[in-house]
């Protein structure tokens, strides 16, 4: 009998809770690619670190119904302490969502309870070509 290997998933740039959600509530491709897009150009990704492409740094935040980022932290503390490449990128994305110049980010007011708490991960490879 064969074994499948089960695929591995790639990781989107936002993740939500998996809880039921309304039809028709829940962010689309087209919003969650806005606000990609909206904290991208705040982030500077970090040159010449090794295995760039390994690098992705998951970010949760919570924000106000502005759109303004409340807090936000790194969720990968252990590998922060044993990988100082790691460290350097996952800190760069914290830059990009605390940087003044990404406020108001384009969150559907409507939607609030959908993105007040969301986890945006931050993907060198899926900038630069990894």
């Amino acid at each position: 009998k064969k074994i499948k290997k089960k695929k591995k998933k790639k990781w989107k740039w936002i993740k939500k809770k998996s809880t039921p959600q309304k039809l028709g509530m829940s962010l689309t491709i087209s919003e969650e690619d806005a606000i990609r897009r909206h904290f991208e150009k705040c982030w500077n990704i970090p040159s010449g670190a090794r295995e760039a492409g390994n690098l992705a740094a998951e970010i949760k935040v919570r924000f106000n119904k502005e759109g303004n980022v409340l807090d936000a932290r790194i969720l990968d503390i252990n590998r922060m302490k044993r990988d100082r490449y790691f460290r350097t990128a996952a800190e760069s994305a914290l830059r990009a969502v605390l940087n003044p110049r990404c406020r108001n980010a384009p969150l559907p007011i409507d939607k609030y309870d959908k993105w007040k708490n969301i986890t945006l991960n931050f993907d060198p490879k899926n900038v630069i070509g990894y």
